[in-house]
């Protein structure tokens, strides 16, 4: 039996929820001002940490980035990497001028993709237990 030979798909859009923001253009133009996303962190006591800065997400708000009301259900039910990497995701699509036909698309046809640059799922409801176990 041969293989059949695959299909190979791109979708050219980009899109950021990090400690810049949350549009590519401010994100780029911060960076090249030099503008740290470093900052202290506040979501949780660092009394007892040694490190108490980090690149953190400030503002996120899911209902900017999903409108539907079971679509945020299902979001907020998520950690909270796992909405920014999903609202990255939408903005890339939007970004492609790809939002409306995958929306209309059937969905056994969709897929997504994401990267990140930090492959631990869960992080931000993990950070404070690594912390206090020195990791």
């Amino acid at each position: 039996m041969r293989a059949r030979p695959l299909r190979e798909v791109v979708v050219t859009g980009m899109g950021v929820i990090g400690p810049h923001g949350f549009d590519v253009e401010e994100m780029f133009q911060r960076l090249r001002r030099g503008e740290s996303g470093i900052r202290r962190i506040e979501h949780f006591d660092t009394s007892w940490c040694p490190c108490k800065i980090g690149g953190t997400v400030e503002g996120f708000d899911a209902r900017h980035f999903f409108r539907d009301r079971e679509t945020l259900r299902i979001v907020r039910l998520m950690d909270k990497v796992h909405q920014w990497a999903l609202a990255a995701s939408h903005l890339a699509l939007v970004d492609a001028g790809l939002e409306e036909a995958v929306l209309s698309a059937s969905r056994d046809r969709q897929g997504s993709g994401a990267g990140t640059r930090r492959a631990r799922s869960g992080w931000a409801s993990t950070s404070e237990r690594d912390c206090r176990a020195g990791r």
